[in-house]
């Protein structure tokens, strides 16, 4: 599945209906463009990383959380926060604090 080859608004929809029904999308593999974000969470004392998606007007974007597979360390190996990128990778799930969580377990990332 080719997000990225996608016009803004479609995907958009796209990110929106992943995250909306993640189950349907387990196992898929995906390439997804956008702007990076990584944001702190205190009860984990771990960063999480995401790929924003926007619609064609950029007044509404969705997070899509991925994971970058390897020995990459932050921040010397990520991009800057905001670049435009895009990833790859197997859409999956992981527990956490006794939640189960989706993301994009990314074997391949481009600063675009």
């Amino acid at each position: 599945m080719d997000i990225s080859k996608l016009n803004r608004m479609l995907a958009y929809a796209q990110a929106v209906n992943i995250l909306q029904t993640p189950e349907e999308y387990l196992g898929k593999r995906m390439r997804v463009g956008g702007l990076y974000d990584a944001v702190f969470y205190d009860p984990t004392e771990a960063y999480y990383h995401f790929i924003l998606i926007g619609d064609e007007a950029l007044c509404c974007q969705v997070e899509l959380e991925f994971l970058w597979s390897g020995d990459h360390t932050y921040p010397d190996d990520y991009p800057k926060q905001k670049a435009a990128i895009e990833v790859e990778g197997l859409f999956a799930t992981y527990e956490e604090l006794g939640k189960t969580y989706y993301h994009l377990l990314v074997d391949e990332l481009t600063i675009l």
